[in-house]
């Protein structure tokens, strides 16, 4: 937590930024879905990304046995870290269905399992809508494309379901939220919790916690 200006979205500047180019880049050469949709796998980390505004001088950043600093930035993704954007972009072109298939299946093949169909896919990917509130007929819609601030922060968590993330870093997951959004928000978030898996929050605002109850906070 903290005010603005603290530092806390510049734990995650290098990661979004890295991702908006790939974004940039794979609309202007016509939306191939699957140099996006692959490489897009991105969410990760914190300022351990190779942004250029940002060096990393000496030490490393351990997860799971693998040194974080060492690795691209998709590879992260695959390793099991996931980021949420604080503003999340439209992706015209790309079906979201088609996004979240490619994206799952890239995670499979790095854990050694087969890849799932489009009819297999669809059975998995039901009761996470129902997780976050999200009706069916979003999957035929481009990525974010028309959707409400509400909407796009509902896709986001959609996405943190279907990958199944290890370690998820939600930047002010909360912002721009009505009553509504943000319960059903917090309600995925919650069912999304297990003892295996960690969630590190980036926030303005105290009312986020009286849903998601914490195990530590740290004030910036």
């Amino acid at each position: 937590m903290g005010k603005n200006g603290s530092g806390k979205s510049t734990l995650a500047k290098n990661l979004r930024k890295e991702r908006e180019r790939l974004l940039g880049r794979g609309m202007k050469e016509r939306r191939d879905v699957t140099d996006v949709t692959s490489r897009l796998r991105i969410r990760t980390e914190m300022v351990l990304v190779g942004h250029p505004d940002y060096e990393v001088t000496g030490g490393s950043v351990v997860f799971k046995g693998e040194n974080l600093v060492e690795m691209e930035p998709e590879e992260r993704s695959l390793a099991g870290l996931f980021m949420s954007f604080q503003s999340p972009v439209a992706i015209p072109g790309v079906n979201n269905i088609d996004f979240l298939n490619m994206a799952y299946n890239a995670r499979r093949r790095k854990l050694g399992l087969p890849e799932l169909g489009p009819i297999e896919f669809y059975a998995y990917i039901f009761p996470k809508l129902e997780l976050v509130n999200m009706k069916a007929d979003f999957l035929n819609r481009n990525v974010n494309e028309g959707f409400s601030g509400g909407e796009r922060k509902r896709n986001e968590i959609l996405q943190l379901a279907v990958l199944g993330a290890d370690l998820a870093i939600l930047d002010e997951i909360d912002s721009g939220l009505d009553v509504d959004a943000l319960r059903d928000v917090a309600a995925a978030v919650n069912g999304l919790l297990t003892p295996k898996n960690s969630v590190l929050m980036i926030t303005h605002y105290a009312r986020l916690l009286n849903i998601i109850k914490p195990t530590y906070i740290h004030v910036m």
